[in-house]
């Protein structure tokens, strides 16, 4: 939250307002930042440098300038005396990410600043919008208006991230490794031995770069033919006797990315994944459960395959009957272990 108005008067305690520099650690964060061009009458401004804990890999970190122009301030000194300080702060880091934010009043940086991006596009004081938050990066933030605070004449504005990280935009990307081996190298040994040279260079007789462009694809040729190619791998077994930390946000991800190969969806029967649980739900007609308990089978084979195993004091098994005259029993669903 960026605060730059406040109701002090000549009775308040410079010391109860003067930051200095400041450097604290809070729930895995890291603020620095000192008082910068605070200019009566023309610009206040307060560069602070944030580490979030979560941070998209492209950015170093974040930058937050809270600013205030006064309503009596020239606009174009204000927003040169602002782009002064913001070109330093790009110079110094360029991998940052940027924020300019709070009581703009009447000045705008859209011609100071053009490769920033103004977000809060609704009114902050009345019909006005005078709060605004500029950003160095495209699509990064949503803005929807909140009630004023207190007794404040300015709205809330709370700004949602909507940015996607670069790593996320780009399309994977797919290699092709070669896998040598001896059997490889003396296979491709012969196919050069056998290889009759003065046929093969022969037509391009004084011509170097004919010459070499000939060899080249030949060598080519005869590496995508003798040395196989490796695509789909998989690794060796590796037994592990530790797992994540209780709690850990990691646990979520791999829960995900170990029981992605196991799905099973149709309409009388489908299995549903949760953080760290697995249902099967079966729909039951006319007493024909075959699918219902031929998935649950399927499951515990893979479990057994994937070297997982089913806890069975925390396995539960529901049956909801919405007929309308008692049916017969079910017999419950048991797998080796219960």
């Amino acid at each position: 939250m960026h605060f730059t108005e406040t109701w002090l008067n000549h009775l308040t305690p410079d010391s109860l307002v003067q930051a200095g520099r400041i450097s604290s650690r809070q729930s895995g964060q890291e603020y620095k930042g000192e008082w910068s061009n605070n200019v009566p009458g023309t610009l206040s401004c307060w560069p602070v440098s944030i580490r979030p804990y979560y941070l998209p890999r492209e950015f170093s970190h974040v930058i937050a300038i809270t600013t205030y122009i006064p309503p009596s301030a020239n606009a174009d000194a204000a927003c040169e005396l602002l782009h002064s300080v913001v070109a330093q702060l790009q110079t110094e880091h360029p991998q940052a990410f940027l924020l300019i934010t709070r009581d703009f009043n009447h000045a705008s940086l859209s011609a100071t600043l053009p490769n920033f991006h103004q977000y809060v596009n609704c009114c902050t004081r009345d019909n006005k919008t005078l709060d605004l938050l500029y950003a160095n990066t495209a699509g990064a933030y949503s803005s929807s208006p909140l009630p004023p605070l207190g007794h404040s004449d300015h709205n809330l504005v709370h700004l949602c991230p909507v940015y996607t990280p670069m790593v996320k935009r780009q399309p994977p990307n797919k290699r092709r490794v070669k896998q040598w081996s001896e059997e490889a190298s003396d296979a491709l040994r012969d196919c050069f031995d056998t290889t009759d040279w003065e046929v093969l260079c022969g037509p391009h007789e004084q011509d170097i770069d004919s010459l070499t462009d000939c060899i080249t694809d030949y060598i080519n040729f005869c590496v995508e033919t003798t040395v196989p190619t490796k695509r789909d791998c998989v690794s060796d077994v590796v037994v592990c006797s530790t797992g994540a930390p209780q709690g850990t946000v990691l646990s979520p991800f791999l829960f995900t990315l170990y029981t992605s190969d196991f799905t099973y969806s149709t309409d009388s029967c489908h299995l549903q994944k949760f953080s760290d649980d697995t249902a099967i739900v079966g729909c039951v007609s006319e007493g024909n459960d075959c699918e219902y308990r031929k998935v649950i089978m399927d499951f515990v084979d893979w479990c057994e395959l994937n070297h997982l195993q089913v806890n069975a004091s925390k396995t539960k098994e529901m049956v909801i009957d919405f007929s309308r005259k008692p049916s017969a029993d079910i017999a419950p669903a048991e797998h080796p272990g219960t």
